[in-house]
């Protein structure tokens, strides 16, 4: 598997996993304050949005033929899971797709 450091984030995210022992109270300090504050950090959220066509047989000089993706950094995917996964627990369901 090929690993892509995401534009915004300062340390790619493979070098995050080398050193995962280390940094995994930090970002878990991170995401329980953005919880209990009901906030983000500024950095958490940019994202790089790049347009993606549809469907190959649309047509490119369309707009409409474009949806956007985005692309956030390591950290606020991690608290994007985060939030995912404490939801899910406090409502009691799978959010998973299988």
């Amino acid at each position: 598997m090929t690993h892509k450091q995401r534009p915004l984030d300062l340390v790619p995210s493979r070098l995050l996993k080398n050193i995962s022992d280390t940094m995994a109270p930090v970002i878990d300090a991170m995401c329980n304050a953005s919880v209990t504050q009901n906030k983000c950090a500024v950095n958490q959220k940019c994202a790089l949005v790049h347009p993606l066509l549809k469907k190959q047989t649309s047509d490119p000089l369309d707009l409409n033929s474009y949806r956007p993706i985005s692309n956030f950094t390591f950290v606020s995917k991690i608290l994007e899971h985060v939030i995912d996964s404490r939801i899910a627990d406090h409502a009691n369901i799978d959010l998973k797709c299988p």
